[in-house]
Order: C-alpha cells, then sequence, then structure tokens
C-alpha cells in the first residue's frame, strides 16, 4: 500500500471541494469523499445520503 503525500491530500482536498458553496458544503465534501477510501471510512453516524 502506497502512502499519499500533502500533494495528493491537497489534490483530493480540492477536487472534494470545487462546486461548494460555503463552509458546510466543503465539510459534507470532504467527508464523503474521505469515506469513500480507505484513508478514512466513515463513522456509522455519518450518511452522505442525508
Amino acid at each position: 500500500m502506497g502512502t499519499l503525500g500533502r500533494t495528493g491530500l491537497e489534490a483530493m482536498s480540492e477536487e472534494a471541494t470545487v462546486d461548494a458553496y460555503g463552509e458546510d458544503e466543503q465539510r459534507t465534501g470532504l467527508f464523503t469523499m474521505l469515506g469513500s477510501t480507505s484513508i478514512c471510512p466513515s463513522p456509522p453516524w455519518f450518511s452522505a445520503a442525508r
């Protein structure tokens, strides 16, 4: 398994928040993207389908 450096994390962050209107949507985009990776599985209380 490879590692994800700062540049990779910044690229993921940009991709997750590019169409967001405000901090709430940015946060949701980041949580959704991280939840779909093995970096940080979604906690049981978070659902992107809300």
